[in-house]
This record gives C-alpha cells, structure tokens and sequence, in this order.
C-alpha cells in the first residue's frame, strides 16, 4: 500500500445485530484535530450567512458545513474559465460566489467543499446553444492550480478531491480519469495535514469500481468519497452500495477507509402530485457511510417549449387546474420538510408537526430550506445512534417510522433483512 499520508484516525467498529451496515466508531480528523463518532451528518452551508446559521444550526455542536457545486451548464464552465484567466482583484470573492461561499459563516466554521465536473476541465468542451455550440477551452494547469488552492483553503475540515462525471467507460477515458484524480490528489496533499478524500462513482460498473479501488490501495488512498451523481439512496443504488462495500472490504479492507457519501438525492422517486417522498439521505447512515454529505438535485437541460407543453397537456388531463396550480405545487414539490417521526420528506402545508420557521420562507427560500432540512437529518443521525447505545439494536425503531413500515422492500434492504440478526457488521455483504 501506498504511503500516502490520510491524516485520519478510525476507531474500533460496534456493528448492529439487526441492521448489519450500521457501525458507529470514532473517527478522529489530524487538523483541525477533532474527534467525531460516526456516522455523522454534515450540514448544508451553500449560500447561507452566519446570522442565518445562528437561528437554524443554534442546537448543533462544533458543525461541519459543505457547499457543493456540480459544473455542467455552458453558464457554470464559462464563470469558472473567467475566474481562472481573466479574474483580477474579484477572483476570491467570484470564487466564493461561485462555490456558494458566504465568508462571514465560512471562515470561523468547519468547512468542506465539494465540486463535480460534467467534462474533463483539461480537455476542450463543446455546449449546445440556443445560437449553435459553444466552446471553453482546456484549462491550463497554474489556474487550475490556483482552483485547487482556493478548494484546499475554503475545507478546513475535509478536503474532497474534485471528480468529473463518467459518460463512457472505455479504457482510455477510464485512464484518463484516474491521472486526473492522481493528479488533483498529488496538487492537494502539498503542504498539507487536512484529511483528503479521493472520489468515486457509486453507478461505476462492477469491474471499473474494482479497478479504481485497486488503484487507490496502491497509492493509498484510504479516505473515499462516494459520489452518488445526485441519485437517490434507493432502488437499485443499495445494490450498487452493497457491491461498493464489498469490493471494498476485499481489496482494501473497510476497518482502514473513512468513507464520505455526498451529492445525494434527498427523496426516493418524488411526485410532484404526492404530498410525500420517502427521505433518502437519512438512509446512508445505515449503510457504511462515516459521513453522510449533501444532497443534489439532477442537472437536466429543460427544454421550455417542450416543458410547456407537457404542462398544458396535463392541465387538459385535469391533473392541474391551471398553470398558477401546477407553480404552486411544483414549488411545494421542491420545498418538502424532513421528518424525523416519519422518515418523508413532507409537502410544507401537510407537515405533521409544528415547524420553528415560518413555512413561506421554507417554499420560496431554497438555502434556508436545505439547511434546514439538513439540520433535521443531522439531528435525526445523532439520535440514532443515542437509540443504539440504549437498546443494541434499530430494526424496531425503523418500523416505526411510517415510510419505512409502509415500505418493507426499503426497511429490509436498509437492515439486511431479519437475517441479519446477531451476524458482525459486513459478514454477509454481497
């Protein structure tokens, strides 16, 4: 194994009988030194300000904050290409804007950034435009460099070294991906004591993820973050996590990786028309992750006379009364509210419970709403594991929350079924 230094200390696992990839254990960060047992949720920071953290986070002790940006529009590379060639005394505060920094929380907080590219950022990029295609050229590597810097910089808890979404599997584009992680890898560890996290897609196919796992056991990379590509924690991903866990565990073995899983959907199979969705981000926890990361939604080219007409369609259907109706349930449908009773995420009107923030600012505030809802889930993830410590086992808490008892697929995929009763913690992964 490689001598690459990860800057992380891991604690003995206390594997559950009844959930068999629930396994808290201390995990102790080099710098800034702070010991945290796991799993452990980290709030959403993008866009928000101290004075805004203060009301919301107020309850949450030493909190780690992450701000992710996926760069896939024509819009998002041509900011960043400005910011790294042409940019003067407006580079810092543009890439903090960029990156959804706001300073005044940032700077004396704990911070993690995480950034995922649709392309190669040392390969020219071509983009479909109302007016053509349009082009941004390679990136040259002392501005990138300077990019890297400014990620280094802005983590003072973790480092998340940046990842570039696959389209083609081939072997040299494989190839070509882990040079560019080796690469951003070998730029973050200079000068360095901060824990780096080397990343990894969770829809790899099965022989690609083995191969990029032998790689980081050769170069040591022990700290993984798992990419989700803003899909849900469900369905057919607990398969692909159950596969990642084992390859894991066989190649590089799980007692020496700090596992990272971030840029999740939030909902499993959300309907516009539903007044629920089934959370999935509060689900990591039960299925290896020592830190359970932000959510993401989809990037999706909207093509607007397209859109519209399939909104008139279901207005004629009489799915919507109107145009007015169908906004107004697609902003309810953007803004739902976790719920720790019920593990939903919760339209704002039909919310079980009494809410410490006024609901209009929940559906038209989108930063105050995911960090909000994160610090629901964070709250949620360290109660969990107070009922462990308690009672030894989860699987009856889980019944009891509503989405998971009226969804017995999800409830046994999440605990390894009853199986899993009195078995050590990934005895039976696969």
């Amino acid at each position: 194994m490689g001598k690459f230094d990860t800057h992380i200390e891991i604690g003995e696992r206390k594997p559950a009988g009844d959930v068999e990839y629930f396994s808290p254990r201390t995990v102790t960060l080099e710098n800034p030194r702070m010991e945290l047992e796991t799993p452990y949720k980290v709030i959403d920071g993008k866009g928000i300000n101290s004075e805004t953290a203060s009301l919301v986070v107020k309850d949450v002790e030493s909190p780690i904050f992450e701000c992710q940006r996926f760069v896939g529009r024509y819009a998002s590379w041509s900011k960043l290409e400005y910011l790294l060639n042409e940019a003067g005394k407006d580079r810092t505060t543009g890439m903090n804007d960029f990156l959804g920094i706001r300073k005044n929380l940032w700077e004396p907080s704990r911070t993690v950034v995480s950034v995922v590219f649709s392309k190669n950022p040392f390969e020219s990029k071509s983009f479909k435009h109302e007016s053509g295609y349009r082009t941004i050229g390679r990136f040259e590597e002392v501005p990138y460099n300077g990019f890297l810097d400014h990620i280094h910089s802005s983590s003072s808890a973790m480092v998340l070294c940046p990842d570039v979404r696959f389209v083609d599997y081939k072997n040299k584009d494989f190839r070509q991906h882990l040079r560019f992680v080796d690469y951003n890898m070998k730029v973050l560890s200079d000068f360095n004591s901060k824990a780096i996290f080397a990343p990894i897609q969770i829809d790899l196919p099965t022989k690609k993820m083995h191969e990029v796992l032998d790689h980081y056991r050769r170069e040591g990379y022990r700290n993984i973050w798992v990419n989700f590509g803003a899909s849900q924690f469900g369905g057919t991903n607990f398969a692909r996590v159950r596969s990642l866990l084992r390859q894991i565990r066989d190649v590089i073995g799980l007692d020496e990786v700090a596992l990272y899983y971030s840029h999740i959907k939030k909902e499993v199979n959300p309907n516009i028309k539903e007044d629920n969705a089934l959370a999935s981000d509060v689900l990591s926890q039960f299925l290896g992750a020592d830190f359970v990361g932000v959510n993401r939604n989809p990037d999706r080219f909207v093509d607007e006379k397209r859109m519209d007409a399939s909104i008139e369609k279901r207005i004629m259907n009489g799915e919507f009364g109107s145009r007015e109706e169908f906004d107004r349930q697609r902003r309810l449908h953007a803004s739902r509210v976790f719920s720790p009773e019920t593990y939903y995420y919760h339209k704002v009107p039909r919310y079980p419970g009494d809410l410490p923030i006024r609901k209009q600012v929940l559906v038209d505030n989108a930063d105050v709403n995911r960090l909000f809802n994160s610090v629901l889930v964070h709250k949620e993830v360290e109660n969990t594991k107070t009922v462990f410590e308690k009672q030894k086992r989860l699987r009856p808490y889980l019944r009891s929350k509503a989405a998971l008892a009226a969804d017995p697929k999800t409830l046994d995929a999440v605990t390894g079924g009853r199986s899993a009763k009195g078995l050590e913690l990934f005895d039976v992964l696969g």
